[in-house]
């Protein structure tokens, strides 16, 4: 009797062991799956970081000479990207929900590699207009990467991940601008939109092959368009 007590405490121990390191590597997963977004997420801001900063140089290299249509070139292409984005943006939340985060990261990343590499081919600016107002309605890399990593992050450690991740942003958009300007000074502006395209590729491959998604809520359909719509009509009543 005293060898069934004594064996049965054993293997309780065993157990409990067995569920901490489970703990254990489960965490260090999921420290893994967000060290591997926030580097994707560097990745994406130094690329966008690269090239949008010299659009209006750009857009007299593309045969724009006069002053004042170089300004209103300019302020049509930043237009063009972030009105796109703004109406895109809601539609591609609600995607998220159905068909979950990673793709999404994995739509904005090698969406806009094709698109933004593009831009270096363009012949003149009506071209690289329409691939702006393209960028903008299928990238949008910081949202689905933050939707990302909230998915697989304990819901106690969120603001630290979230946080984490912003040091990605910025970080990126600061070096960018000066990596960018290197290439651009030796190289001429086109590469930089290539280089842009090379390194949203590697930080969709990153994300494809090191993130796997959390769990997420089954919904029915129809709760799915009625929170999409409820939530539209929201922002048009604001």
């Amino acid at each position: 009797k005293g060898r069934s007590i004594e064996t049965k405490g054993e293997g309780s121990q065993v157990t409990v062991d067995a569920a901490l390191e489970f703990i254990r590597s489960a965490a260090e997963r999921k420290q893994s799956f967000l060290a591997a977004v926030w580097f994707g997420q560097l990745l994406a801001m130094i690329g966008f970081s690269f090239a949008f900063p010299f659009i209006p140089l750009y857009v007299q290299e593309l045969g724009i000479s006069d002053q004042h249509e170089v300004e209103l070139w300019a302020g049509l292409l930043a237009f063009a990207s972030g009105s796109s984005m703004a109406i895109s943006a809601p539609i591609w939340g609600a995607l998220a929900d159905r068909h979950g985060r990673k793709a999404m990261v994995l739509r904005a990343t090698l969406g806009g590699a094709v698109l933004v590499g593009a831009m270096g081919l363009v012949a003149n600016v009506q071209q690289l207009f329409v691939l702006r107002l393209l960028q903008g309605t299928v990238t949008g890399v910081t949202s689905a990467s933050n939707s990302l990593v909230a998915s697989f992050t304990p819901r106690e450690r969120v603001g630290f991940a979230l946080g984490a991740m912003q040091t990605g942003v910025y970080t990126g958009a600061a070096l960018g601008p000066l990596i960018g300007g290197v290439i651009a000074d030796d190289f001429g502006y086109r590469y930089s939109f290539f280089m842009t395209g090379v390194l949203l590729a590697v930080s969709g491959l990153v994300t494809l092959l090191f993130v796997r998604e959390g769990e997420r809520p089954q919904a029915r359909a129809g709760a799915a368009r009625e929170s999409f719509f409820a939530g539209i009509a929201r922002i048009v009543h604001m």
